[in-house]
C-alpha cells in the first residue's frame, strides 16, 4: 500500500512540473497553482519518507551566502515587511528550483518536458496570429498590443505580439529561453514525428520572438545560436543566427526606423532613452550603498530618492531594466558578484557536459539547448529586470532546474556532490 502511494505522489510531482512548463506560457495564476501543488507534494514525499536533509544542488553555497547578504542589506531598507516579502521570495526561487531539479530524473522526463514546451509554444504563438486577426486572443482575450514612438511632431504606432504575457518583452523573455531548446532537441528527439513537430515549434516560437520587437531577447537568441554553434561545433547555427538577424533587420517596422534616425547615439537606439535614465538612477544607488545595498526588494521604493534631477517619479519607480543593475542596487556589489560567481559556475559546468556528452547526441542536446536558452535569458537580462517580475523569475530557477537535470544525465560525476558519488 505504502508503495503504490509513493508511486502516485511521485506521478503527481511529475504532473505538476510538466504542467508548470506549460503554465509559464500561459499565466501567472497557472503558474502559481502549479508550482504550489508540486512544492506540496514533493513535502509529502518528504514526510513520508522521514528525510529532513536539505536537497543539494550545485549552488546551494552561494545562493546561501547571497542570502546572508540580502540579510544584511535590511540595515538599509525603508520597509523591512517589504523587504522580509523579497526573501521570502527567494526561498520560493530555490524551492522551485529544487523542485525540477528532483523531479526530471530521468532521459524519458527530460524528453517529456521538451514535447510540453513544444506544445504550448505553438498554442501561445496561434493565439498571438489570432490577436492579430481578430483583435484579441481567445487564451487571453488581450486586445491588440500597439506601440507608440513620438518622431519629432507626430506619433506612430506598430503592433507588437504580446499574446499571454502583459507585454512583448515578456513573451520575449519567454521565447528566447526556449527556442534554444527546441532548436537543438529538433535533432536529438529520438522519433521522428516529434523531431517534426519540435521543429514545427521552433519556427513558430522563431517568428514570435522577431515580431516581439524585443530587442534584448533578439539579441539573446543570436547569442544563444552562437554558445550552441561554438560548443558543439556545428557552424549551422551560426548560419541559423545570421539568417535570423538578416530576418529581425527587414521585420523592423517603419516607424521604428523612422525613430532611430532622430536618436542621439547607437546606444538610445539599443536601448531607449529611458533605461539610460532607470540605469543612471541604479548607478546611483549602487554608489550610495556599495556593500549590501538600499534593500531586498526595495528598488521601486528607493527610486524617487536617487533619481536625477528633472526626472521627477512619485509614489513608485519603475525597475532597472537590468538584473545586474537591479540586483547590485538591491544587495550591493557584494551580493552581484557572489551571484555572478554562481553564474560562471553554471556556464563552466555546462561547457564542461557538451562536450562530455559528445558520444550520446541525444543527452548533448539536452545540455546544448537548455544552456542556450539559460544563457539567452541571462543575455536578454541585461535590458530587462526579468528576474524580479513574476512569471519570469520562475521562469530563471524552472529553467535552471531543468539545466541541472540535463547535466545530471549527461555527465553525472560533474554535477553530482562528492559525498554521494559513490552512492550513483
Amino acid at each position: 500500500m505504502a508503495s503504490r502511494v509513493e508511486w502516485w505522489l511521485t506521478r503527481c510531482q511529475l504532473a505538476c512540473v510538466l504542467l508548470l512548463g506549460c503554465a509559464l506560457g500561459l499565466s501567472w495564476g497557472a503558474t502559481n497553482v502549479c508550482l504550489y501543488a508540486g512544492l506540496g507534494v514533493w513535502l509529502i514525499r518528504k514526510v513520508r519518507a522521514q528525510d529532513a536533509r536539505v536537497p543539494w544542488t550545485p549552488i546551494n553555497g552561494l545562493l546561501l551566502l547571497v542570502c546572508l547578504v540580502g540579510v544584511a542589506s535590511l540595515v538599509n531598507t525603508v520597509n523591512l515587511q517589504t523587504s522580509l516579502q523579497g526573501l521570502r521570495k527567494w526561498v520560493r526561487d530555490w524551492a522551485a528550483l529544487v523542485l525540477v531539479w528532483e523531479t526530471l530524473t530521468s532521459v524519458r522526463r527530460l524528453r517529456w518536458m521538451a514535447y510540453v514546451i513544444a506544445a504550448t509554444t505553438c498554442v501561445i504563438v496561434l493565439d498571438g496570429a489570432l490577436q492579430r486577426l481578430m483583435g484579441y486572443g481567445l487564451i487571453s482575450r488581450a486586445p491588440l498590443a500597439l506601440y507608440h514612438l513620438k518622431v519629432l511632431s507626430t506619433t506612430a504606432s506598430f503592433w507588437r505580439m504580446t499574446t499571454t504575457f502583459h507585454h512583448p518583452a515578456d513573451l520575449g523573455i519567454f521565447l528566447v529561453s526556449v527556442c534554444p531548446i527546441l532548436l537543438a532537441c529538433s535533432d536529438a528527439a529520438p522519433v521522428r514525428p516529434w523531431r517534426v513537430i519540435i521543429r514545427v515549434a521552433a519556427l513558430m516560437g522563431l517568428t514570435g520572438l522577431v515580431l516581439t520587437y524585443a530587442r534584448g531577447a533578439w539579441f539573446g537568441m543570436l547569442v544563444a545560436l552562437s554558445w550552441m554553434a561554438v560548443m558543439h561545433r556545428q557552424w549551422r547555427w551560426g548560419i541559423v543566427g545570421l539568417l535570423l538577424a538578416g530576418v529581425m533587420v527587414l521585420a523592423i517596422p517603419a516607424p521604428a526606423r523612422a525613430w532611430t534616425q532622430h536618436q542621439s547615439s547607437l546606444l538610445a537606439v539599443l536601448t531607449e532613452p529611458d533605461r539610460l535614465t532607470f540605469w543612471d538612477t541604479s548607478l546611483r544607488m549602487i554608489a550610495a550603498h556599495p556593500l549590501v545595498g538600499v534593500g531586498v526588494n526595495t528598488f521601486v521604493l528607493q527610486y524617487p530618492h536617487y533619481q536625477a534631477l528633472g526626472t521627477p517619479v512619485e509614489g513608485l519607480g519603475p525597475y532597472a531594466h537590468n538584473n545586474y543593475l537591479h540586483l547590485a542596487a538591491e544587495v550591493g556589489v557584494v551580493g552581484l558578484g557572489l551571484a555572478l560567481w554562481a553564474l560562471g559556475r553554471i556556464i563552466r559546468l555546462a561547457g564542461r557536459a557538451v562536450r562530455w556528452a559528445s558520444a550520446s547526441p541525444e543527452l548533448q542536446g539536452w545540455v546544448l539547448g537548455v544552456s542556450a536558452g539559460w544563457l539567452a535569458y541571462g543575455v536578454n537580462g541585461l535590458t530587462e529586470s526579468s528576474l524580479f517580475a513574476s512569471r519570469s523569475r520562475v521562469l530563471f530557477w524552472w529553467l535552471t532546474g531543468w539545466l541541472f537535470a540535463s547535466l545530471r544525465a549527461a555527465a553525472p560525476h560533474l554535477i553530482t556532490p562528492r559525498l554521494w558519488r559513490s552512492r550513483v
